[in-house]
């Protein structure tokens, strides 16, 4: 038998328990019922609040209260979401179980509320840090544990499924898995994509199928046609109990994950969770590794009731915990993110950030959060990480990888400022928090050591000349004294002083062609007043200038005539060829080798020849079309300066 319950609101006032100046609100209740109901597919009517549309069921494949065809401002958002299981555990403190794993499941069979006038089904709206809000939920005792099932609606779009939960299976650490299933059809059941956001490419990239999403990434459901979308993130509100009684919710004790597990919409695969306590969501009936691109889509979120190591709930399972998840429509522009500085800090040179999402809406995920670092009200530097922070979220930005961005503060007191968002790359809820200010203290002796880092030349750079500069960036929190530069031998560890420069900027030229060429290390270090001193090195290559560098043959041209190969060779290197040298050049044809030529030293630099056939006799290439190459000391037996461009080739027609 199904009954029919047509919701006419009656707003019933009731004298709530311990209400909190937030909390104090009208009960909107449904026919008070003063003992548990037995309420087969309880159903109602399609209720309209505040921009919201929805119908909702009541134990319907024992999946609690479920929330069907919920629209905002016209557009579809969801299909239906519901709460199959509640998959529990007991732990000791070492982890391991002291009970069987259960499950448990809220059918029809209601519990009565207390707070509520003993309805089964109680509603009602209030106001949340100047939010408005609308609460629908059932109530369920099993044994001794109870569940409190709640749905919040806002009245600027944002919908909430919440779950809570308090006493215990057994004694120990109760934790409890509430698993949600959600069909979030976009304007519509098909041509829905799940998409998750590549940080590394800064864009949205579609899953393919059937597949559990990762933790940490910013995902969201979208129409193809539409391009409407829905962003799930973990539930940022702390509702209390509507009992009045504060509650552990997911800021406290539990906390929501992205979605775990998206799906292939079947209408067959809405039926009631397996008994078998062995089924989890990825080894399901339901997954089946389908493709779920431009489909009717699933998904389901799981949240957990308490922390791995909460013992206070073991100890006291009274108090009411709570999980969420929370979903917003792109169409909602009334729902921004707010990002503040929770805690600025400083330590030898380096800044960090605490920044926090208390906004609705995540950071969008290709804006950069950037946070600028001022000291005394100067702005000193700065640091950034990509966007993509979820409301409620947290993160550390910091300077501390990034040598170029230290500023080291002189002793005495001071005053350091963070600023996020500080040059406005996103919109925000408030726009006037987002500054935290701090006094520090820097006195006593001199412990810190100074900060250097070469400029110039580049790691790993070529260096030629009399005239090379070489620089770098220094700083104290009292004085830098000087900054000497020295070179050490790569290979035999010898040490050639530069120079010293004591000023700023610290920069000295250097005369590369006293040392012989090769690879070296270049050294800067820096020195205070209190005796401390500090390095930075890099890796250079040292050659002397073209007039003093090694030979270099090169092959300015390839002829060929009846059976006679020739070619023409230069020394453009800045030393002759040995008058000992012995040069050999191999003369290909189609890539295979057909007789050759010599010539022997010396070659002065800048010199020209050209080479007959002397050595390997005449070759005969037949009709045709054909590549002729030149090799030029194909025996290495003279080192240059290039060893890479000893090479013509031609393509000829032989008639």
């Amino acid at each position: 038998m199904r009954i029919t319950v047509p919701l006419k609101l009656n707003y019933h006032n009731y004298k709530m328990m311990k209400l909190s100046n937030l909390f104090k609100c009208s009960i909107l209740g449904l026919t008070a019922l003063s003992s548990a109901i037995t309420l087969p597919n309880a159903q109602a009517a399609p209720i309209t609040w505040n921009g919201w549309t929805f119908d909702y069921e009541i134990g319907v494949n024992n999946a609690g209260l479920a929330l069907k065809n919920v629209s905002y401002q016209g557009h579809l958002l969801l299909k239906k979401a519901s709460l199959p299981v509640i998959k529990g555990i007991v732990l000791n403190d070492a982890g391991s179980n002291v009970c069987p794993p259960y499950q448990d499941k809220l059918d029809n069979n209601l519990s009565p509320m207390p707070w509520a006038n003993n309805a089964t089904l109680s509603q009602r709206q209030f106001s949340k840090e100047g939010r408005l809000w609308y609460e629908i939920g059932i109530y369920k005792k099993i044994n001794s544990k109870e569940y409190f099932q709640a749905y919040y609606l806002s009245a600027d779009g944002l919908f909430d499924a919440h779950l809570y939960g308090r006493g215990k299976e057994c004694v120990g650490i109760n934790q409890q898995y509430p698993y949600w299933r959600i069909d979030t059809d976009v304007d519509g059941a098909a041509n829905d994509v799940v998409e998750t956001f590549d940080y590394i490419g800064a864009s949205f990239k579609p899953l393919q199928i059937e597949s559990r999403l990762e933790l940490g990434l910013v995902n969201r459901e979208r129409d193809l046609i539409t391009n409407t979308a829905v962003y799930s993130f973990n539930s940022n509100y702390n509702f209390n109990h509507p009992d009045g009684t504060h509650t552990f919710g997911s800021i406290d004790y539990g906390f929501t994950t992205d979605p775990w597990f998206e799906m292939l919409y079947k209408a067959s695969e809405d039926v009631e969770w397996p008994d078998d306590l062995t089924v989890e969501i990825a080894t399901s009936p339901f997954a089946n590794n389908e493709s779920i691109l431009g489909k009717d889509i699933v998904g389901w979120y799981f949240g957990r009731i308490g922390n791995v190591n909460n013992v206070m709930a073991a100890i006291n399972p009274n108090p009411w915990r709570a999980t969420g998840i929370t979903f917003v429509a792109s169409w909602v522009n009334t729902v921004q993110p707010d990002v503040v500085v929770d805690r600025v800090d400083y330590f030898n040179g380096s800044f960090v950030a605490t920044v926090r999402n208390q906004g609705d809406f995540i950071v969008p995920p290709n804006k950069v959060i950037g946070v600028g670092f001022s000291v005394d009200g100067v702005y000193r530097t700065w640091a950034a990480q990509l966007g993509g922070m979820r409301p409620g979220s947290l993160s550390s930005i910091y300077t501390t990888n990034f040598p170029d961005r230290r500023y080291l503060i002189p002793d005495g007191d001071h005053v350091i400022t963070a600023w996020v968002d500080d040059v406005n790359r996103f919109a925000e809820s408030d726009e006037t928090n987002n500054k935290l200010s701090k006094a520090i203290s820097l006195t006593g002796p001199d412990y810190t050591q100074p900060y250097v880092k070469l400029t110039s030349p580049l790691n790993n750079s070529t260096v030629t000349g009399s005239v090379v500069t070489v620089s770098a960036k220094a700083q104290d929190n009292v004085r830098v004294t000087g900054v000497k530069f020295s070179l050490h031998d790569y290979y035999f560890g010898a040490e050639y002083p530069i120079g010293t420069d004591t000023t700023v900027p610290y920069v000295i030229s250097w005369d590369s062609t006293q040392v012989n060429s090769g690879t070296y290390t270049l050294v800067a270090t820096a020195y205070d007043a209190a005796g401390h001193q500090k390095e930075d090195s890099i890796r250079v290559i040292v050659k002397p200038p073209l007039s003093l560098q090694r030979p270099d043959i090169v092959v300015t041209d390839l002829a060929y005539a009846n059976g006679q190969f020739s070619c023409a060779i230069k020394n453009r290197g800045g030393e002759p060829i040995p008058a000992d040298a012995w040069l050999g050049f191999g003369y290909f044809v189609d890539g295979k080798q057909k007789t050759w030529t010599y010539t022997t030293g010396p070659l002065a630099s800048g010199e020209s020849r050209t080479l007959g056939v002397t050595g390997g006799g005449a070759f005969t290439i037949p009709s045709g079309t054909h590549t002729i190459k030149v090799v030029a000391d194909d025996q290495s037996s003279v080192a240059e300066l290039d060893e890479t461009n000893n090479v013509l080739s031609k393509t000829i027609t032989v008639p």
